[in-house]
């Protein structure tokens, strides 16, 4: 019997493209993620006044200034990515999410509980000690195409599992696994999807508290023409003047 690396990249190598073409359709029709802010965060050495206008120090790379700062890199053991290679950016539906995802202390924590998030949340504790994070929120213009592959029973995993004749949660398995060469495999979805004309990729997180419901998508993007800063046009919270609803 195949695990379920091999029977998801079996899978993908038969999506013909009359199949890609329907995902296309669906991304067009169905999933207005143009709709929604999508937040990101970074996080740099500690300097009061912690001024996000000016150069300030990442754990990685040279100083910039973190309101202005670079969202595309590679990113080449990340979940949905492009390789070693290809330049991503990530985002996520929920802020409290984005935390997870970007909080060592909670993203290395499979089993971690609603409590000591929202403890965070509600200012208490920094398991960040030395370094600050500056949160931005974007937006996708209103043509992106994104590949949805956010739940175990969308029309991606129905073509993936018809296709390779194989049960939609193998597949689903190594899309929520946090193991090193189900992440992998993974790029490959990312790197077929955007030969195929989609801009990026909606998934659900594995960081995300394990007791409670909440929103879990995250987005990984391949077009930088493809996001704008601060909320979508016509929310009904915008009035920030352009400029991101997150900064402190």
């Amino acid at each position: 019997m195949k695990n379920g690396v091999q029977a998801l990249l079996d899978s993908l190598e038969k999506v013909g493209s009359e199949d890609w073409g329907k995902l296309r359709e669906a991304a067009a029709g169905c999933h207005p993620w143009y709709k929604h802010e999508w937040w990101h965060n970074k996080y740099y050495r500690e300097n009061p006044p912690n001024d996000g206008d000016m150069l300030q120090q990442p754990e990685k790379g040279n100083p910039e200034v973190p309101y202005q700062r670079e969202l595309f890199y590679p990113s080449p053991a990340s979940r949905f990515s492009l390789g070693s290679d290809e330049p991503v950016a990530y985002f996520s539906i929920d802020f409290g999410v984005n935390c997870c995802e970007t909080i060592e202390q909670f993203a290395s924590n499979p089993a971690l509980p609603f409590k000591e998030l929202s403890g965070y949340l509600g200012g208490q504790g920094n398991p960040t000690p030395g370094w600050r994070g500056y949160p931005l929120n974007f937006h996708l213009v209103s043509d992106t195409c994104i590949l949805d592959v956010s739940s175990n029973s969308n029309l991606f995993l129905m073509i993936l599992s018809r296709a390779g004749k194989v049960a939609s949660d193998d597949i689903w398995k190594v899309f929520q696994s946090r193991g090193e060469e189900e992440k992998k495999a993974t790029q490959r979805v990312s790197l077929c999807a955007k030969r195929v004309g989609f801009d990026g990729i909606c998934y659900a997180s594995v960081r995300a508290p394990v007791d409670v419901s909440m929103p879990t998508k995250n987005l990984v993007i391949f077009s930088r023409d493809k996001i704008r800063p601060g909320l979508p046009p016509n929310n009904r919270l915008q009035g920030t003047g352009g400029k991101s609803a997150a900064r402190p």
